[in-house]
């Protein structure tokens, strides 16, 4: 599950840079696009915080593990949320 976690992570760190580096041509694109990089910046961090919930997991730390696991989960919402808004833009 970390391995998963922090691949997770990667992958968005990824995306982020990559639409990152687009052009957009018009003030609607700008703002998609603002709402990606956001989006993705959302889903590194529940990346980050599944991979701590994994490992606080292992280590037997059970309140901590689903302390984590609860603000990856808000932290995707998130990240869902904004990508779905610039989605809608395009």
């Amino acid at each position: 599950m970390t391995h998963s976690a922090a691949r997770f992570r990667t992958d968005a760190l990824h995306a982020q840079v990559a639409i990152a580096a687009l052009h957009p041509a018009t003030p609607r694109e700008r703002k998609a696009q603002r709402l990606a990089v956001s989006a993705f910046a959302d889903y590194a961090s529940a990346g980050a915080q599944w991979a701590a919930s994994g490992r606080a997991r292992s280590h037997g730390l059970k309140l901590a593990a689903v302390a984590h696991s609860h603000t990856a989960a808000t932290a995707a919402r998130a990240g869902d949320r904004l990508l779905i808004a610039a989605g809608r833009l395009l």
